[in-house]
C-alpha cells in the first residue's frame, strides 16, 4: 500500500499547488507527473523476486522437501540485499499453514527443508515464499509451487495414491465446491465490456470430474438471436469477438449429452476497451469508446515490474479510435503491464502482454566430437544482422569437459 499512498499524497500536493495558484494543470503536465513520480518511487523501493528450487516434483508422506531459495531483485535480476530473511510455508488444501521456515539469506540465496511427518494427511500442498518487503506493495507478489504429496500403500510396491476425504461443512476456509458439472467463464480483454463496442473475450472451460476440457457453443441475445460461435483452442481455452448491447448475451454448449448457459458479463453503459496486438518487434495498443463517453484525455502507460517505461497521451472519440505502435525493443524483456489512466490516476482498463524485444535466433547445426580425454561441443548459432540480407555464423558458447 505504501506505493499508491506515495504517489497520491505527491501527486496531490503538487496539483494542488497549482491549483490554489488558479491554474488548471494541462493533461500533459499531469502525467508527466505520474511518470516522474512512479519513476523515482522504483528508484527509490526496488521490488524483489523470490524463487525456490526444489530436489523433486512430488513427495510421499515421510519424505523431506529440500529446496534453495533465491531472492532477486525484480528488474535488475541481480540477487537482492534489502531482505535478511525469507519466510517459506507449507500451506493444505485447507488453506492452513502446515508448517513454516525462516531462512536466513546470505547474499540473496539460502536454503532449507520441510519434513513430511508420517501422520499428515496426503493430498495437494501449496509452498509459498516471500519476504517482508515484497508485502509492502499495494500488489503484494510471492513465490507459489503446489506438490502432490501421496501417501505409500500397505505393500511391497510403491504405489502412489492421493486419499479423499470430506471436510466439514462447519470448518472455516473450507475450499469452495463447485455446484454445477461444468464451469465456464468470460475475460474481457482490458478487464470490462462497453455497449457498442466490439472486445476480444477469453474464456475458460473446466469440469469438475475432468479439468481443462474441450467444447464449442454458441452465442445467443437475449431474445435468442444467434451471435457469434466459440471452441477451445487449447487447455480448455479459446476466444471470441463480441459487440455488446445493454442485455448480456448467453453462451449455449452442450456437454455429455446436457445442456447448459451462461451469462456474459454486463457491458457498462460507457466507457473504454483496451487491446493489444504483440507482433515481431512492435506492440500495437488501441483504446475504443461509444458516444455515451464523456470526452477526456487519458494515457496508456507500459510498466515492468512496478517501473513505467513509457506512456502516450490519447484523446478517444466514439468514430475515432486512438492507437499506436511502440517498438519493443525500447522496452524490457518479459510481462509488460499497460493501463490506461484518466487525470485523477485510476486506472481504466489494464492489459497484461509479454514481450521479448530481443531479435530471434536460430539454431543451425550442433557438433560434437570426443576424443580420450575430452569431450568438447561447440554451439554455433546464427543471427540475421539487421538491415542486411547477409547472414553471418558466430561462435557463441564453447565449453569442454575433461574426463580422467
Amino acid at each position: 500500500m505504501i506505493e499508491k499512498r506515495i504517489l497520491v499524497i505527491s501527486l496531490f500536493c503538487t496539483l494542488l499547488t497549482t491549483y490554489m495558484s488558479g491554474e488548471i494543470p494541462p493533461a500533459k503536465a499531469v502525467f508527466a507527473q505520474y511518470m516522474n513520480q512512479a519513476q523515482t518511487f522504483a528508484n527509490n523501493f526496488p521490488r524483489e523476486k523470490a524463487y525456490l528450487h526444489f530436489d523433486n516434483t512430488s513427495y510421499y508422506v515421510g519424505d523431506t522437501i529440500w529446496f534453495k531459495a533465491y531472492v532477486t531483485l525484480a528488474e535488475q535480476q541481480i540477487f537482492s540485499q534489502i531482505s535478511r530473511p525469507l519466510y517459506v510455508e507449507l500451506v493444505d488444501q485447507t488453506g492452513h499453514i502446515a508448517d513454516k521456515q525462516i531462512i536466513k539469506l546470505t547474499q540473496g540465496e539460502g536454503n532449507g527443508q520441510f519434513i513430511l511427518p508420517r501422520s499428515m494427511l496426503s493430498g495437494y500442498y501449496e509452498v509459498r515464499a516471500y519476504t517482508r518487503w515484497m508485502l509492502a506493495f499495494n500488489e503484494p507478489q510471492y513465490f507459489s509451487r503446489t506438490f502432490p504429496i501421496y501417501q505409500l500403500a500397505n505393500s511391497d510396491k510403491l504405489e502412489r495414491s492421493i486419499t479423499t476425504y470430506e471436510l466439514s461443512s462447519s470448518m472455516e476456509n473450507r475450499p469452495s465446491e463447485t455446484k454445477e458439472k461444468l464451469s465456464v467463464r468470460f475475460f474481457p480483454e482490458g478487464g470490462q465490456l462497453v455497449e457498442g463496442v466490439t472486445s476480444q473475450v477469453a474464456f475458460k472451460a473446466e469440469s469438475k470430474d475432468e479439468g481443462d476440457i474441450e467444447l464449442s457453443g454458441t452465442i445467443y441475445t437475449k431474445e435468442g438471436a444467434e451471435i457469434t460461435s466459440f471452441e477451445t483452442l487449447h487447455d480448455g481455452m479459446g476466444h471470441f469477438e463480441y459487440t455488446p448491447s445493454a442485455q448480456p448475451a448467453v453462451a449455449k454448449v452442450d456437454f455429455q449429452g446436457k445442456k447448459y448457459e451462461f451469462t456474459l458479463p454486463q457491458a457498462l453503459p460507457n466507457g473504454y476497451v483496451l487491446s493489444t496486438v504483440n507482433n515481431a518487434g512492435a506492440l500495437l495498443v488501441k483504446v475504443s469508446c461509444n458516444a455515451a463517453t464523456p470526452q477526456d484525455t487519458l494515457a496508456v502507460f507500459i510498466s515492468h515490474q512496478g517501473r513505467p517505461y513509457v506512456h502516450q497521451l490519447i484523446s478517444c472519440r466514439a468514430d475515432a479510435p486512438q492507437e499506436f505502435i511502440l517498438p519493443t525493443r525500447k522496452l524490457p524483456a518479459g510481462v509488460l503491464q499497460v493501463s490506461l489512466i484518466n487525470r485523477a490516476g485510476n486506472t481504466l482498463c489494464e492489459r497484461f502482454v509479454f514481450s521479448n524485444p530481443r531479435a530471434p535466433v536460430s539454431y543451425t547445426h550442433l557438433r560434437a566430437h570426443e576424443t580420450r580425454h575430452d569431450l568438447v561441443c561447440r554451439l554455433l548459432l546464427e543471427k540475421k544482422k539487421k538491415k542486411t540480407k547477409k547472414k553471418t555464423k558466430t561462435r557463441t558458447q564453447q565449453r569442454a569437459m575433461s574426463y580422467s
